[in-house]
């Protein structure tokens, strides 16, 4: 049959476009795969939520529109090396707290129950006993005064695997905001803008890792897209951090750290968005229940 949902029962529109796969494998048992994601949306479709912020997941303008929101590639050789590439380009997260909540709190009411403890029930207790053969190793070592040793490691478990691995990941122009107010689509907003760089690469001499975020920059404005330029206030100035590790088999990890000097600018202004931002984490979902409650005389 056809399962019928109402649309004043939603809680949130969650849709993929375009995704291609392509694979190809083999007699060598090399191989090479292919994923596409051409679109991610999420939209908010709760009642009452239509005049504010709706879309909270999508592809950004920032990034170049002839690109894929997701690209994954890998590729195997017939000696066993991989290499995996993820690009990212142009994610637009928009941080919605009271969104956040509603979601975590849909999972979580619907995951099952444990069963409750049921009263007098006898509790019951397994005691493992060791082996025939285990047991008469022991008392026969025990007799005889020398320890019995467990079995040496073989060398294959201890052996470095073959071949190489490379991962590559890139995050192009991400844009993440932070709104004060979901229902009004002038509201002020905290909007954070980088580029992220990581590469991994483990052989069976050494691994190696390397990662940067690039122009870190926060900054707050207003939510319309028009209006942003006009309206900006840089909090944090751009900034880059740079991670380098090297961590040869069987020896410690060497690790430096890059950091560029970091410049904030904090108003009252900024605390007040962080702060109404915040505010839905430590409101219940009952006081609106109550407060509409209380607006019906109690003699109608």
């Amino acid at each position: 049959g056809v399962a019928e949902r109402e649309d004043k029962m939603g809680l949130g529109k969650f849709e993929l476009q375009t995704i291609e796969v392509e694979g190809c494998m083999k007699s060598d048992s090399s191989m090479k795969a292919d994923v596409v994601l051409g679109q991610c949306i999420l939209d908010d479709k709760r009642p009452g939520k239509e005049a504010g912020i709706t879309r909270m997941v999508e592809r950004s303008m920032l990034g170049s529109q002839k690109s894929n929101m997701i690209d994954v590639k890998f590729t195997q050789s017939a000696n066993s090396d991989k290499d995996l590439v993820v690009v990212v380009n142009g994610l637009y997260i928009c941080v919605c707290v009271d969104y956040l909540m509603a979601i975590a709190d849909f999972f979580v009411k619907g995951m099952p129950q444990p069963p409750e403890p049921v009263e007098g029930a006898a509790s019951t207790s397994t005691v493992v006993k060791p082996s025939t053969s285990t047991a008469a190793a022991g008392k026969a070592g025990a007799a005889s005064g020398t320890a019995v040793d467990p079995a040496p490691p073989s060398d294959a478990a201890a052996a470095p695997p073959a071949g190489t691995l490379s991962i590559t990941l890139t995050v192009e122009q991400p844009e993440i905001i932070l709104v004060e107010n979901a229902m009004n689509p002038d509201t002020q907003a905290l909007i954070l803008q980088t580029g992220v760089q990581f590469n991994l690469r483990m052989t069976p001499d050494v691994q190696k890792m390397s990662g940067s975020i690039a122009d870190l920059e926060i900054f707050s404005c207003n939510f319309s897209p028009k209006r942003r330029q006009a309206t900006k206030t840089v909090i944090l100035q751009p900034s880059t951090i740079a991670l380098h590790s090297s961590a040869p088999t069987g020896k410690g990890m060497h690790i430096d750290i890059m950091v560029t000097d970091i410049i904030m600018n904090i108003s009252p202004a900024t605390i007040r968005l962080i702060t109404a931002s915040l505010a839905a984490l430590s409101t219940p979902q009952d006081v609106e229940e109550e407060d509409t409650l209380a607006l019906i005389p109690k003699d109608l």
